[in-house]
């Protein structure tokens, strides 16, 4: 924009033949305001003074409309008070007509290209931040950063719920006050405190946290330090993880373990776990409770190293083809056999076995019964129904002698043949008077049958029926008949032992169980429905007529436990989620107004048979899962919103499994581009041509040593089905089931890489030209130089010697510019690129015979690739005007997030009057190019520099590097 139409149409003429650019034109600014208003321009070049509307005036109303388009003010007026109001009111360069035209517009064209980069990538870094920003505040997790002095400067939101916290009210807490006691007591924060002072990192620790509310948490946290050069700790971010819920039901497994492991131990009959082999055959043994160590003798740790066949007999080893193929099939199968102590004695059992899986490994659980006694019994009975052999039979008169016995009668008492005749009591129980209650004084004194049971002195129990002899209405004797009940006494008292241990075990399992007989009658009701139901097992059990259903619905009906007693599709109705699997009834069903509120339950029901297949009752246990619902629907609604987040980004996000290439997640913008490839393998569906892995797959770049996840990797390609070039930041993260796996986000930087081609092309030629110019000129000076000189071969100068020294003076000063035109033409012709100082410091200092001591942070500066060069001619610089340098020191301050070098000698320093001028193109003892190219350098990416020395004590350059220009070293690699 300028009010001279002549300059303003050879301007736009000259900078869109020799720079390709598009430029409108506007003669006021009231022109360009409707321009601007109607357009879009890259950036906006002005007049600083014009009739009407300054250039000034234009830049302040554009600036207070909020329009932050790229602004140079490009005019003829050089007074420092116009560059510094013209950057006060926002201005974004400064280029001063006059000189040399075509100096004049590179200057110009070389402004504009790298304010509208440095434009472009602020944009960019913004929409970065703004992205970084809303994933960290929306994270799942809660993220907090502590300062060295151990007080919260930076959280998010997560980390305020599960504090019950505002975010802002934890910045400036102390971060210890958010620990609880731990259950280790104070030790444990001591330790983990320790390990991270030691270490710098702490991964995967366990704690509680105390809440606003007074109540606890647990949570998971890893805490990782930022360290500066030194090494010392200025910072930690921490990464927390409710894991309550977690720890809750892992100690409800600790203790329904716990109660399992007594309940095993207690139980009064062998149990041994044990693998299977091929075609169902036992195998080794894995687990054995305490009642077969003392039933077959062996130790735990002997047991472990046996297999079952080791504890078989022969015959018992035998059996095992017949009985496997109906246990595979069944799952369940009761037999008998025998099984071999360890002292070699033999011991007959009765063994139910139960096939299922337990960490992925089909076993097999026997219940080992010792049947010795039964064995006995039978054979008893075998006994008396050959003969009555072992029922002991006594003929008694009434004085309680015995007139006659069997042989049965002998063999019990170990009585002989001198028996006859005495009394019975003393005989066989050592007494000296009937016993209590004898059946057969009572038969002799009634007359009628009597039946009863005694025992004697030996311990053992016996039935008794005493039947009397009558004769003439008068009873005379007794027939007594006794049959031995011991084993049957003791077979009763293990049954009730067992019944009282299946009660225990239904009454301790964690789930709210209760068991009916066939005819529906409640016979169990344990402690943990209790709880559910606030119904008494004492209240209930003996009651039928569906009452277990009251607690529940508020009625009689059939439930799911009537489904297992019977199937009933009108009752399996009722249930929206059902499930039958072989005899076992699954649902989940949510009850209104349980107690006060809304619940789902989940029920599982089964039918009950005895060990001869008799169905004897049936069994349902319920499980309240409505937490287990929340966090499941919490979740989906987390799920939910990350896609979200990540389908409303403008690029490519996917992650992949980094060993099989599956795509597990992708977000629209790629389902847009390459279609729902979820499930699909990464190198198939988003490449072309492509059989096997890609040859530029970084997944071996994205894993440490220990193969967790470590830096991100940016890198570039061209898509072979797109055929467009994206920007791809790669990296490995802990996928929602704990597998690692690989995150990627793919810019389409196609459009970029037109105009880096573009500019690379612009470049190109116009180097080519000026290196042409350059050359002709030298040429044609050379030539001015011979012809001077054989001027005076042929003449006499002398009167005009002093009009040939400033011809040949001004010669030189044409071939200094020249000079500069060529060190100054790769300035800004490549991009910025990352230079490590103290290695740019390194590569000069050997050249130098000088004392350099660096005593800088180890950091990266993003500058014009020349950047190399400014350390070089600063030391050149120092050497050639400090007259005395002996010494260089370079050193630096932060000044909140700008980082200032210090560049020192101790030379004679420059004078006051001089600072000002010293970067001036032209000023100086040399060619004044130095320090005037060093600045155009630095200030190519906004790095400005000033000589702040006190004069006679050596220069002091400082040199200010913007945030976002700086970056730590190690960090960076």
């Amino acid at each position: 924009m300028d009010d001279d139409e002549i300059v303003l149409e050879a301007s736009k003429q000259y900078m869109s033949t020799v720079y390709s650019f598009d430029i409108d034109t506007a003669r006021s600014g009231a022109e360009a305001m409707v321009m601007i208003a109607t357009s879009h321009y890259d950036a906006i070049i002005a007049d600083y003074e014009m009739e009407g509307m300054s250039g000034l005036d234009l830049l302040k109303k554009l600036r207070s409309s909020g329009d932050e388009t790229p602004f140079i003010m490009f005019t003829g007026k050089g007074r420092e008070e116009v560059v510094i109001a013209s950057y006060d009111n926002g201005a974004d360069g400064y280029v001063q007509k006059g000189g040399e035209i075509c100096s004049q517009f590179a200057e110009l064209s070389h402004r504009i290209r790298s304010i509208i980069w440095k434009k472009r990538a602020e944009k960019c870094l913004v929409q970065s931040e703004a992205q970084y920003r809303q994933l960290y505040e929306e994270s799942p997790l809660a993220y907090i950063t502590v300062d060295n002095s151990g007080k919260i400067v930076r959280c998010n939101k997560k980390a305020g719920e599960i504090l019950g916290k505002v975010v802002d009210s934890l910045i400036g807490m102390p971060v210890l006050d958010i620990y609880a006691e731990q259950p280790e007591g104070k030790d444990r924060i001591r330790e983990i405190i320790e390990e991270f002072l030691n270490n710098g990192v702490v991964t995967d620790k366990e704690l509680v946290i105390r809440r606003e509310d007074g109540t606890s948490r647990w949570v998971n946290v890893s805490v990782q330090a930022i360290r500066d050069e030194q090494g010392k700790i200025l910072k930690s971010n921490s990464i927390l993880q409710d894991i309550t819920e977690r720890k809750r039901a892992e100690e409800a497994l600790r203790e329904s373990e716990e109660r399992f492991r007594q309940l095993f131990n207690n139980a009064s009959d062998a149990i041994i776990l044990h693998e299977i082999k091929a075609e169902g055959r036992p195998g080794r043994i894995l687990e054995v409770n305490d009642s077969a160590c003392e039933m077959l003798g062996y130790t735990r740790e002997e047991f472990v190293s046996l297999e079952v066949s080791n504890l078989n007999t022969p015959e018992s080893n035998a059996l095992i083809p017949t009985i496997a193929p109906s246990l595979l099939k069944n799952h369940h199968l009761t037999f008998e056999c025998t099984h071999q102590r360890k002292n070699g004695s033999i011991v007959p059992v009765e063994v139910a076995t139960h096939l299922f899986h337990l960490h992925d490994q089909e076993v097999i659980l026997a219940i080992c019964r010792d049947i010795t006694e039964r064995k006995h019994s039978e054979k008893e009975k075998e006994a008396i129904l050959s003969g009555l052999k072992d029922i002991v039979v006594e003929y008694i008169d009434r004085e309680m002698k015995i007139i006659w016995g069997n042989k049965a009668t002998q063999d019990a008492f170990h009585l002989g043949d001198s028996f006859i005749g005495k009394f019975c009591y003393q005989i066989i129980h050592g007494r000296d008077s009937p016993c209590p209650g004898c059946t057969a004084i009572k038969a002799i004194e009634t007359g009628v049958f009597q039946e009863g049971e005694i025992t004697t002195p030996d311990g053992r129990h016996w039935m008794i029926r005493s039947n009397p002899v009558i004769e003439n209405g008068y009873v005379t004797s007794v027939v007594h008949l006794a049959i031995d009940i011991s084993q049957r006494k003791s077979a009763e008292e293990a049954l009730g032992r067992s019944e009282q241990r299946l009660h225990d075990i239904i009454d301790f399992l964690p789930d709210a169980t209760f068991v009916v007989d066939k005819n529906g009658i409640v016979i169990a009701w344990n402690r943990a429905i209790e709880e559910m139901t606030g119904i008494r097992a004492s209240d209930i059990i003996g009651k039928t007529n569906y009452e277990y259903s009251i607690p529940f619905y508020g009625e009689r009906r059939p439930i799911l436990i009537d489904l297992a007693m019977q199937f009933d599709s009108s009752i399996s109705q009722n249930y929206e989620d059902f499930q039958k699997e072989g005899q076992k009834f699954i649902s989940e069903s949510i009850i209104a107004n349980f107690r006060g509120q809304d619940v789902t339950l989940w029920s599982i029901a089964s039918p009950l048979f005895d060990k001869s297949g008799w169905f004897v009752g049936a069994i349902e246990s319920i499980r309240d899962i409505s937490e287990r619902k929340r966090i499941e629907d919490a979740l989906r609604e987390a799920r939910d919103t990350l896609n979200t987040v990540m389908d409303s980004i403008d690029a490519l996000v996917y992650v992949s499994d980094m060993q099989t290439h599956e795509i597990l997640f992708l977000n629209e913008y790629g389902k847009q581009i390459w279609g729902d490839a979820v499930g699909k393998i990464c190198y198939l569906a988003l490449q072309c041509d492509q059989d096997g892995p890609c040859s530029f797959c970084t997944n071996h770049l994205l894993l440490d040593g220990d193969g967790n996840p470590s830096k991100t990797i940016t890198w570039e390609y061209e898509n072979s089905i797109t055929k467009r070039w994206y920007q791809c930041h790669d990296s490995a993260i802990r996928w929602i089931d704990g597998r690692i796996v690989r995150l990627e986000i793919a810019t389409d930087i196609s459009d970029q890489k037109l105009i880096e081609h573009a500019l690379r092309q612009a470049n190109r030629q116009l180097n080519m030209l000026t290196d042409i110019t350059r050359h002709d000129i030298l040429n044609s000076i050379n030539a001015i130089q011979l012809l001077l000189d054989l001027m005076k071969g042929k003449i006499d100068v002398t009167p005009a010697l002093c009009e040939f020294e400033n011809i040949e003076h001004a010669i030189s000063l044409i071939q200094s510019h020249i000079e500069f035109t060529r060190i100054y033409k790769d300035l800004g012709t490549h991009a910025p690129v990352w230079h490590h100082l103290s290695g740019s410091i390194q590569n000069f200092s050997d050249k130098y015979y000088l004392d350099i001591i660096n005593s800088t942070m180890d950091i990266d500066i993003f500058a014009d690739p020349l950047m190399a060069k400014v350390f070089d001619n600063l030391i050149d610089n120092s050497i050639r005007h400090g007259q005395k340098v002996t010494r260089i020191s370079l050193s630096n301050l932060m000044n909140g997030e700008t980082y200032i070098l210090f560049f020192e000698d101790n030379g004679v320093g420059i004078p006051a009057h001089e600072k000002n001028l010293i970067f001036e193109r032209g000023y100086g003892n040399n060619t004044g190019f130095g320090l005037f190219f060093i600045r155009e350098i630095m200030s190519a990416t906004g790095i400005s520099i000033e000589e702040t020395g006190t004069p006679g004590k050596g220069v002091k350059f400082e040199i200010h590097i913007p945030k976002g220009l700086w970056r730590n070293h190690n960090a960076a690699e």
